[in-house]
């Protein structure tokens, strides 16, 4: 057996159903169709709608200036959907459990973006006069500086 009879072998047996291959009668004894009918419940409302808030997070252009918190806070409302979807429609634990962990990453980061996000810039200003002295009209002794 030359090296062409042997590619020409291995290529038809790729090219081949698996059921019509040499020794695999024991790994045929499902039907084809028995497994595609399991894939009706993907098709729910639920889980477009999830995987729509995936999509619509990761096309939000950078250019945008809370970009990563629209990205965070779509990635959240898109696991808490699929906790849904996996709870009710599907009675997967395995796909409900990743996802809550999903969902709690994703919830933190964006709680911390949003935190990152808050307006300091006034209580900084305040702070740092009260330290001075000058917070309420407060006179200090080593200024005499007394704001109007």
């Amino acid at each position: 057996m030359n090296s062409t009879e042997g590619m020409l072998h291995v290529t038809q047996l790729y090219s081949r159903p698996l059921s019509m291959m040499p020794g695999t009668d024991e790994m045929t004894a499902f039907n084809q169709t028995e497994i595609c009918e399991n894939w009706r419940e993907i098709h729910h409302l639920i889980f477009h709608i999830a995987n729509a808030c995936f999509a619509v997070g990761l096309l939000i252009p950078t250019t945008l200036n809370f970009h990563m918190i629209f990205l965070r806070g779509m990635l959240t409302i898109g696991c808490a959907l699929f906790i849904a979807w996996a709870t009710l429609y599907r009675c997967a634990l395995d796909i409900m459990v990743w996802n809550a962990v999903f969902l709690v990453v994703n919830f933190m980061h964006c709680i911390y973006l949003l935190y990152k996000k808050r307006p300091w810039h006034a209580m900084y200003s305040a702070t740092s006069t009260a330290i001075n002295g000058y917070h309420l009209g407060a006179t200090s002794s080593k200024n005499n500086y007394c704001p109007s």
